[in-house]
């Protein structure tokens, strides 16, 4: 029996590139905004930049993300007609979501070395019922054909602990927040 699931991913290198590519936007945001003195043109052109910067940096790892398939066989795991490993050569795999849903999943396959898939939306932009057929799917077949080999490993808690970027730097905005407000009507 041959089961094939295709999904949708996006290459680590791309995302620091394009994490690269925003810190040098940002760079150049804030050189261009400290030379404008009316404060309300700098807010206007933070937003425009910003949004632009942003539709950069997705584009570009949209254009860079692929469409591969994993196809399971009897005793080889396939992955885009590229990789094939029997199952007696993993040594150990790990599949595993980010804490904010919408990042995607993680799929990390050691047999000679690592291979690391972060899984994401077939559609890139929304996310529908196949994108959660196929996570259940990939999963469950994983556990069928290598409950023994499921292991985490160091790697992994480190990218979880990346996973929580995004919600850090939410608390930290709204600490932010209050702190300004805070000082506006009490220190002031």
């Amino acid at each position: 029996m041959k089961k094939e699931i295709t999904l949708r991913t996006i290459s680590f290198k791309i995302m620091l590139l394009s994490f690269m590519i925003a810190l040098v936007l940002v760079f150049l945001l804030y050189l261009i905004v400290r030379n404008i003195t009316n404060t309300t043109n700098q807010t206007y052109f933070i937003i425009t930049f910003g949004l632009i910067a942003g539709i950069i940096c997705n584009a570009f790892i949209y254009k860079n993300s692929k469409l591969i398939t994993f196809s399971f066989s009897e005793n080889i795991l396939t992955i885009h007609n590229i990789k094939s490993i029997p199952y007696s050569e993993i040594k150990n795999f790990n599949i595993y979501s980010f804490r904010v849903k919408n990042l995607g999943y993680i799929i990390r396959i050691k047999s000679d070395k690592n291979y690391y898939y972060w899984i994401t939306w077939k559609s890139f932009y929304k996310k529908q019922s196949i994108d959660k057929e196929d996570n259940t799917n990939i999963i469950n077949i994983f556990n069928n054909k290598l409950r023994e080999k499921k292991k985490r490993e160091s790697i992994d808690f480190f990218i979880q602990l990346i996973g929580w970027i995004p919600i850090i730097m939410l608390i930290l905005g709204i600490v932010c927040l209050i702190g300004i407000f805070y000082y506006i009507f009490f220190i002031i």
